[in-house]
């Protein structure tokens, strides 16, 4: 189907009538967000997550700041780097010491999970900055 044909003031008109119903749906979805935003809390039991350094609480993993942004990659076991994830292996990449520091100024702490470490770490192999940590060995533990 094609779009009709019509004047400037006639699209204009249909442009204002639609910019408005965009509006209402940005509004919409920001008192949705509050809503979310406004969700009471409850407790979770402690979780452990297996770090370069062996078992750790994922509260450390918070690094002492508010907000922890967690990337999960999708790391395949026994498969090297370069047939890894691409988007994984791209936005890694990206993930620089500037882009951490500026993070850090923030009062973010960037981590990434993975399902699986290879027994050769690519981490050293492709430069990549940060943390890693391996949710395959992430265990529900009580304290």
């Amino acid at each position: 189907m094609q779009n009709p044909i019509v004047s400037r003031g006639q699209w204009n008109t249909a442009r204002a009538e639609l910019l408005e119903k965009e509006k209402k749906h940005t509004h919409a979805g920001d008192a949705l967000a509050a809503a979310w935003r406004r969700l009471p809390m409850t407790p979770m039991e402690p979780v452990t997550v297996v770090g370069p350094k062996g078992p750790i609480a994922l509260q450390e993993v918070f690094e002492s700041r508010k907000i922890l942004l967690v990337y999960h990659f999708m790391w395949k076991l026994g498969t090297p780097h370069h047939k890894q994830c691409e988007g994984c292996t791209f936005s890694q990449v990206a993930m620089n010491d500037a882009v951490r520091s500026y993070l850090g100024e923030r009062d973010v702490t960037y981590a990434v999970f993975c399902s699986g470490r290879s027994k050769s770490s690519s981490r050293n192999e492709i430069s990549w900055a940060g943390p890693r940590r391996g949710t395959r060995l992430l265990t529900l533990t009580k304290h």
